[in-house]
């Protein structure tokens, strides 16, 4: 199990190094905020016993007698010595129309809400609705998740809804909107989720769209290689003119990236704020790239189209689904939503800390 300098558990090896600065136990880490209270420099990584139980390894290190326990689990989950070249799993499940057909899981109603499972079933889709969230608890449960963000408004709510004469975006009109990311011209912008409350609906047409971008990406990937790649590489620009808050956005981004491994990783797409501006010697293949993703875009085949009721709650993934409408008339009814948006980022975190609790046995606790 021992060797000069790490430990074999349950197949994988540890450093005594590794072990020490990354110690979860009390005498490690404080018990509130979860923060090391020691550096390498300050303590040394010698042990004097180690102890393997049948769920818990417990080490004694020399300039500290007090047992430090490490669960079995958590070592297990924070290995190190893994194959790099190993893909992670990947929870997300990709989807077009005829996948969802029998899903009954992105839809979750609000009088027996479990953050746990809508939150895993969002990672999973890239989007759920709630069903039956009264108006007056809607604030309550996107604070459950994280803070609402003001990047683009100091209101936490922004209603969306006819304009007569006409306003400061498309989406306040009654025209159709194909499938697209929110804020795609904000040049700092992070991951986000959007939020769609559906306050009225009773207006001919106006149902929802959304698509998978991931889905999408996937099978050009597989079915359009050079269309795929040159929407990788190719820079293009989304911009947003507001002639009545006086601002001008731009961001330059390719609409499809990858990370550095290259696995894809996000869509940033809106035709109603995109140009471009490459050689002139590419821009005839590049629209030819740009047609053959907004075909699929367009395709009833990737779409899934419904009418969002009074009540209920669109949760959509910002760079993952791409949400649109269909157009409406609003001279025979109301389409009135609320939209919002948070930061990726707290639901991830939501859920980091619920399967760290896990791992700890339950020891850490929300708000402690």
């Amino acid at each position: 199990m021992t060797d000069a300098d790490f430990l074999t558990i349950d197949g994988h090896r540890f450093h005594f190094d590794w072990l020490r600065d990354n110690c979860p136990c009390p005498q490690c880490r404080d018990v509130t905020s979860y923060q090391k209270m020691h550096d390498p420099n300050e303590r040394t990584a010698v042990p004097l016993k180690v102890e393997l139980l049948a769920n818990m390894l417990v080490l004694t290190w020399q300039d500290d007698p007090r047992p430090h326990r490490i669960g079995r689990a958590w070592l297990g989950a924070y290995a190190y010595d893994r194959p790099r070249d190993a893909p992670l799993p990947d929870e997300r499940i990709m989807w077009n129309r005829a996948g969802l057909a029998s899903v009954e899981s992105v839809t979750h109603d609000a009088s027996a809400l479990k953050a746990g499972r809508w939150m895993d079933e969002m990672a999973k889709w890239g989007f759920v609705r709630i069903d039956r969230l009264a108006r007056a608890r809607l604030q309550p449960f996107v604070a459950s998740i994280g803070p609402i963000s003001h990047y683009i408004s100091p209101e936490p709510f922004i209603s969306i809804k006819v304009i007569p004469g006409g306003g400061e975006d498309l989406g306040l009109s009654n025209q159709a909107l194909s499938p697209h990311s929110d804020l795609s011209y904000m040049p700092h912008m992070h991951p986000l989720i959007v939020g769609l409350y559906c306050v009225e609906n009773n207006a001919p047409g106006g149902e929802s769209i959304l698509v998978d971008g991931y889905r999408i990406a996937s099978d050009l990937a597989r079915e359009a290689p050079q269309d795929f790649e040159r929407l990788c590489r190719t820079p293009v620009t989304f911009r947003q003119f507001d002639p009545v808050a006086g601002y001008h956005f731009s961001r330059t981004t390719p609409i499809l990236r990858n990370d550095r491994s290259g696995k894809f990783t996000a869509i940033t797409f809106s035709h109603k704020n995109f140009s471009v501006d490459i050689p002139f010697g590419e821009m005839k293949a590049f629209y030819r790239s740009y047609s053959e993703l907004l075909a699929r875009l367009k395709s009833p085949d990737y779409q899934f189209v419904f009418k969002l009721e009074p009540e209920q709650l669109l949760l959509v993934e910002n760079e993952r689904v791409l949400h649109g409408r269909c157009a409406f008339d609003p001279s025979l009814g109301s389409r009135h939503f609320e939209a919002f948006h948070v930061s990726w980022d707290y639901l991830a975190g939501r859920r980091n800390f619920a399967a760290r609790r896990e791992l700890e046995g339950g020891q850490l606790k929300a708000g402690a």
